[in-house]
């Protein structure tokens, strides 16, 4: 009959139950843990696995296992020496950018066979039947999507794990995992180089001679190897933009070379005086595989062949002065001949960053809005024709740092010398005044007078103060020179009044005497008693209020007496809280400031067209991911602001997976008929909304923690006026596992099955997904539900675990020794001793629920989320430094589920918990065994526990540790702590020396002295032994 291999645990089942199956590599020490009572656990299995993945890494699955790629290797060991051969298969899991492949268990493999003691070492075509898309599963993406990218992976982080099975037995794993890592992601197109974009060309010496070249960009360098350029050059006659003419127009010429540069010599079409030409340069893999972004294509760049052969030199004498904190002049000599120029300057440091342009027709510009202490180059081309024909070499200058002012520093005014009016200004210059910086909100005017609006940011205090100003003069260094700037409204003092009681000062309306409300265009109101605690819109359309004290209130919404349709309406309480529900069912809390009521973006309603963004509605059939919008103004700083003419606009931020894509609504405020006018940047796809003045937009998701926008603007001339911004995130895809465990009977009262999906609406805004595991039981008789008596530590600040929870833990552990590690537990528990609904101590992975406290299962929902928000993710509690911000699922308002972009970015990269009251070995001791060495020679014959070159031992936590032979072991000694001596077992091994290193068992003991945690083995600087804690 045919052996087969186990696990230990399994294996010392079937020493007592089996007469044909037995594993013969136990110790005695492992069946004396029998006749000790004492919990074993495997640590080691009978097949060693390793696993490696060689870059470059491809997208494509089957190049894994293509022969002769030597992309994949895998090395297994039999290692179970009484076995001369035995039968196994492997699981394959590929998993991340969102998607997981797994091995399908109807799948029947050939069989690999190992050799005892002998290294299997299987190149990828060996395996390469576990790669075919028919014999596995997929999440996340389907087989079809799978195999019509022609068995492609997403860009994104990929872990390969590998798990050697029994043949025989599918289910019974033989092996660890073995682990692999890749990232996965397409290589850019080619750079250009030669010819500059919009150069003028002129024939050299009379002959056709223009040299192309380029840059590869592939993520390795054996793709480069792999890689050939496909040349295409067309030529353009009228206006046709560049990029079209490929889409238009046939190649003049195009070739296909390995090389990263190509001569257009005299051999090739000749090149007309005066016609333009556009380039383009493609990279193919020479299989025919795509392995480049944008399918390998470049930009497109274009030139102009001179005229008659005239030719423009560079301008003379290019130099750069007058250098401040933001901007600087650049000169230079005149260049003859030139129309025009165009100066174009960059940041240094790296080849990476863009060259900023602009065309000019004098011999000087002052370049603006650079940054304090940052070196730069600039270079300026002379231009013919509307094309640059050669550049000066690149100059370079520093800006000066900044000058740091604190409040009650006397500053030194510096003397404004130059009086050369600025010509023009708009909106969003910034104009120094005197030692602050203002940006302007709104200006009219010209030749260096102006009038408007504007925004100072006072730096020592961190607010902006808005401000208006009449006729003063502005130089061309955008320097006020003459007249004054007023705060507007209430004047300074108050803006610093806000700023003490942590406001932003808002810029005020127009009408400085009697401001509008918008409030007083809604004639409908709700006025409820005591103080609300939250709003919302149930699925009937009807508001429903919950006060402080849980009062629920439920009224009808208005109706719009012409059209039928709901009406907004203001819901007030005797605190003077006040929500406003708007017709499409939104709530927001206003913000009551002087009595002027702004809306969250200030003064955008006096936009005449803006866009904002909003979540869509729930759609089951689609992932939908976070969304955040500001509301609160102590959290301003997590949102970008930037200027739509006069007013401020904070940008929205949303989430996406890794590779994946989402939905939002664009929402066109101001005439909505207009809507066509609105073109966008960063949207991969637009359709229409469910109303009118709506648009669903489709974003994507790149890599892990790399942002993008989605800007909507119109075009004014030339001109592109924003009209809103959207700020996406992309993260990993995150995976948890969760169980909860009913104690002592306590039961699940709602939908089970459902819990899954309700979480997963919550964490997927920080692009979390849970996985819900059967609903366990544990029976702890230690504890009891009767008359309050569960301490849940009402008696004191709870952040730790109390007894009661601990025993609960215990008796966990205790009856689930292969416990899943890297799952949370849930314990469903009855009558604490006083009201609290959970409890989940941060980075740890035990938590409580108190059934009988929940009468909804929103309710429950809401408190398991927030436990888990601590336990998984590390998260505080919002109202710790955002009070207001009541809907956070973090508070504790029995409805709030939000997640901030804040709080994303911390689940994905949780802080640190350090300190006191974070550690759940609060009030504990720890003690470790005095080392007492035995002489084997005279005291024990260790050769009766000897098993080839290593000896396995049992450790305090009654798990299995094994050790070379060499090893000292210890079975007797002391703790400082007498009780402990008669609580561990004869016979357990208590310390032992490798070498020079000495290791000893260490404890983890309670104040009462009652039931002890084995920790590990600790040397003296404090490290412990791997493996055996």
């Amino acid at each position: 009959m045919k052996k087969m291999l186990c696990p230990l645990k399994a294996c010392l089942k079937f020493v007592f139950t089996s007469q044909k199956i037995k594993c013969k590599q136990l110790s005695l020490l492992v069946f004396l843990s029998f006749l000790w009572g004492t919990t074993v656990q495997a640590q080691r299995m009978p097949v060693s696995a390793n696993l490696q993945l060689l870059a470059p890494y491809s997208p494509y699955l089957q190049d894994y296992v293509k022969p002769g790629a030597e992309r994949l290797k895998l090395h297994l060991l039999l290692m179970d020496l009484a076995e001369p051969t035995y039968d196994v298969r492997l699981q394959l899991q590929i998993e991340g950018a969102g998607i997981k492949i797994s091995t399908d268990p109807q799948f029947q493999p050939v069989p690999i066979t190992l050799e005892s003691g002998m290294t299997a070492s299987l190149p990828g075509e060996e395996i390469w039947d576990y790669f075919d898309s028919r014999h596995l599963l997929f999440s996340g993406i389907s087989r079809q999507q799978f195999e019509r990218s022609g068995g492609t992976l997403p860009e994104g982080f990929y872990r390969f794990t590998v798990r050697v099975m029994d043949y025989r037995r599918p289910e019974v794993a033989l092996s660890h995992e073995a682990t692999a890592v890749a990232w996965i992601a397409l290589g850019d197109p080619p750079l250009l180089n030669q010819p500059h974009c919009g150069t003028e060309l002129k024939l050299y010496e009379g002959q056709q001679a223009v040299m192309f070249s380029w840059t590869p960009l592939a993520n390795s360098p054996s793709a480069v190897i792999n890689t050939e350029y496909e040349f295409s050059l067309v030529e353009i006659r009228g206006d046709l933009p560049p990029a079209a003419a490929f889409e238009t127009l046939p190649p003049l010429y195009q070739t296909v070379t390995q090389q990263s540069s190509l001569l257009y010599g005299p051999t090739e079409p000749e090149l007309q005086p005066g016609l333009t030409y556009a380039w383009r340069v493609r990279a193919m893999d020479q299989e025919g595989r795509e392995l480049y972004k944008n399918r390998g294509y470049s930009k497109v760049c274009s030139f102009r062949m001179a005229e008659e052969e005239i030719f423009v030199s560079a301008p003379l004498l290019l130099q750069v002065d007058d250098e401040a904190e933001n901007r600087a002049r650049v000169q230079w000599e005149e260049a003859e001949l030139a129309e025009g120029y165009r100066v174009e300057y960059r940041k240094t440091g790296s080849e990476d960053y863009a060259w900023f342009g602009q065309e000019i027709a004098e011999d000087k510009l002052i370049l603006f809005n650079l940054e304090p202490d940052t070196e730069y180059e600039v270079r300026v081309g002379s231009k013919r024709k509307g094309m640059v024909t050669d550049w000066t070499d690149p100059e370079r200058f520093r800006t000066l740092t900044r000058q740091i002012y604190v409040c009650g520093q006397k500053i030194v005014p510096v003397p404004i010398n130059n009086t050369v009016p600025l010509a023009s200004a708009m909106v969003g210059d910034k104009i120094q005044v005197g030692e602050f910086e203002m940006v302007l909100l709104k200006v009219e005017g010209g030749d260096g007078i102006f009038s408007g609006r504007g925004s100072i940011r006072v730096p020592f205090a961190g607010f902006n103060l808005y401000v208006k100003f009449d006729g003063i003069r502005i130089n061309e260094n955008r320097e006020m020179i003459s007249g004054e700037v007023e705060a507007v409204t209430q004047g300074v003092g108050k803006a610093v009044e806000d700023w003490l009681n942590g406001k932003d000062p808002q810029l005020p309306s127009e009408d400085e005497e009697s401001p509008s409300d918008p409030l007083d265009n809604i004639g409908d109101k709700i006025e409820v008693p005591g103080e609300i605690d939250s709003v919302y819109v149930d699925e009937d359309g009807k508001v429903v209020i919950v006060d402080t004290e849980g009062n629920t209130t439920v009224k009808e919404r208005p109706q719009d007496p012409e059209t039928g349709a709901p009406a907004p309406v203001i819901v007030s309480d005797e605190q003077g809280n006040t929500y406003v529900v708007d017709k499409n069912g939104e709530v927001k809390k206003v913000e009551n400031q002087n009595g002027n009521t702004p809306t969250p973006n200030g003064s955008l309603d006096s936009l005449q067209l803006y866009v904002k963004f909003k979540a869509p509605p729930p759609n089951p059939a689609l992932p939908q991911y976070g969304f955040d919008a500001y509301e609160h103004p102590s959290q301003q700083r997590h949102y970008e602001q930037i200027v739509l003419e006069d007013a401020p606009y904070f940008v929205p931020w949303k989430s996406v997976a890794t590779g994946r894509t989402d939905q939002v609504l664009a929402l066109l405020s101001g005439d909505t008929s207009r809507f066509e006018q609105v073109q966008w940047k960063g949207v991969m796809q637009t359709t229409p909304g469910l109303k009118d003045g709506q648009l669903q937009l489709t974003v994507q998701g790149f890599g892990h923690e790399e942002e993008s926008e989605v800007l909507a603007y119109r075009k004014e001339g030339e001109a592109e006026v924003p009209l809103g911004k959207l700020n996406v995130i992309s993260y990993d895809q995150e995976y948890r596992k969760l169980y909860l465990v009913s104690v002592n009977g306590t039961s699940y009262p709602y939908n089970y099955p459902s819990l899954q999906d309700s979480l997963n609406r919550i964490f997927s805004q920080a692009v979390v997904r849970w996985e819900l595991g059967p609903l366990q039981s544990l029976e702890v008789p230690e504890v009891d539900f009767v008359n309050g008596s569960f301490d849940d530590g009402s008696s004191g600040l709870l952040s730790n675990y109390t007894p009661d929870m601990r025993k609960v833990v215990r008796a966990f552990r205790k009856a689930n020794p292969h416990f899943d590690k890297d799952a949370l537990y849930v314990f469903l528990v009855r009558n604490s001793a006083s009201d609290k609904e959970g409890f989940m101590p941060r980075k740890q992975r035990y938590g409580f629920l108190f059934t009988d406290q929940f009468s909804s299962q929103p309710g429950f929902v809401k408190t398991l989320a927030h436990e888990l928000g601590h336990g998984a993710f590390r998260l505080k509690h919002s109202f710790e430094q955002y009070p207001e911000d009541r809907e956070n699922l973090m508070d504790y308002a029995e409805r709030g589920t939000r997640l901030r972009k804040y709080q994303w970015d911390l689940v994905h990269d949780p802080v640190a918990v350090w300190g006191l009251f974070e550690k759940d070995e609060e009030g504990e001791l720890v003690s470790e065994y005095k080392y007492k060495e035995l002489d084997l020679a005279s005291e024990v014959d260790i050769h009766k526990y000897i098993s080839g070159e290593e000896i396995t031992y049992i450790t305090p936590g009654g798990e299995l540790i094994t050790l070379s032979k060499e090893a000292k072991p210890s079975f007797t000694g002391v703790t400082h702590v007498p009780e402990i001596d008669t609580q561990v077992s004869k016979g357990i091994l208590l310390a032992f020396r490798e070498g020079s290193m000495l290791w000893r068992s260490r404890y983890r003991i309670p104040k009462d002295l009652g039931s002890w945690e084995f920790m590990g083995y600790v040397n003296a600087a404090g490290d412990y032994y791997p493996g055996a804690s």
